[in-house]
């Protein structure tokens, strides 16, 4: 409280910013849950109606979801589909792609870097990572078609949630 509030009580202020941090990591070490969630139901039972439905509180929860714009699937999508071209081109011990790939990623971080997105660079950006893409899954199936490689089934739904990217964004 004194941390985060600013209060000070006895004229003295905490120091040790990772205090919380490690009471935290502390009780989780020596907190025996599964004891506490049962001793936790044989108190609130009698008070509970639906015990057969199960409910959370989603912010209790760490999440690592994204929003997910347009940009940042695109480019996902162009980062996968060229690994996998690289993957293939050096099992057949081709040499590796010249296309512009540090050009594009170039663009896309100097997009992400700015802070206010105007649409219309978000809309020529969009543009340009469409264009790339397609440009990359063309590569991929000439390079199937001509050394007759078989994909992994990993690969095959990557690649068709790819073309289900690319169509909805074109």
């Amino acid at each position: 409280m004194q941390y985060f509030c600013g209060v000070q009580l006895c004229l003295r202020k905490i120091k040790d910013k990772n205090l919380v941090s490690e009471w935290r990591s502390c009780l989780g070490n020596h907190l025996n849950i599964p004891q506490l969630q049962s001793a936790l139901i044989r108190h609130w039972q009698p008070h509970m109606e639906q015990t057969h439905v199960t409910m959370m509180d989603a912010t209790c929860f760490e999440s690592y979801m994204r929003y997910p714009t347009a940009v940042k699937l695109l480019w996902e999508s162009i980062v996968k589909v060229y690994a996998v071209m690289q993957q293939k081109k050096s099992r057949l011990k081709l040499r590796s792609t010249r296309s512009n790939y540090d050009k594009h990623q170039r663009l896309y971080r100097q997009y992400q870097r700015s802070r206010k997105k105007a649409k219309r660079k978000e809309k020529k950006l969009c543009k340009q990572l469409l264009k790339y893409l397609l440009r990359l899954r063309q590569g991929l199936e000439e390079l199937q078609h001509k050394h007759q490689y078989k994909y992994t089934t990993k690969d095959q739904t990557l690649l068709s949630t790819i073309q289900a990217v690319y169509e909805q964004q074109h």
